[in-house]
């Protein structure tokens, strides 16, 4: 398990450096795990909202053949104490934000 979690991340890791993330709802780990999540507007009293829930079985990034969109970094900061690049933009669809961060070694 630990061979395969590895390998995972070295493909996550491989299309970060290429400039990809994976398109999906949710959010998505290093190691593949993925928070998935379902949107829904809701209307109460006449007043439209939006309402995220976070699905309960939560899959694998392999249980996705969704593909991979382009990114453009919008922003970024970083933490030279902790060598640490925390940035943000969007994927190649323009509703598909990130928020990444990554050691800087």
């Amino acid at each position: 398990m630990r061979d395969l979690a590895m390998k995972i991340h070295q493909f996550i890791q491989e299309n970060w450096g290429k400039g990809r993330v994976p398109t999906i709802d949710g959010v998505l780990f290093s190691d593949g795990n993925i928070w998935s999540f379902d949107y829904y507007e809701v209307k109460h009293r006449g007043v439209w909202g939006n309402f995220v829930k976070i699905r309960d079985k939560n899959p694998s990034v392999l249980d996705f053949n969704s593909g991979f969109a382009e990114i453009t970094r919008l922003g970024y900061v970083s933490n030279i104490e902790h060598s640490v690049i925390y940035s943000c933009g969007e994927g190649g669809f323009g509703g598909d934000g990130y928020v990444a961060w990554q050691y800087n070694s």
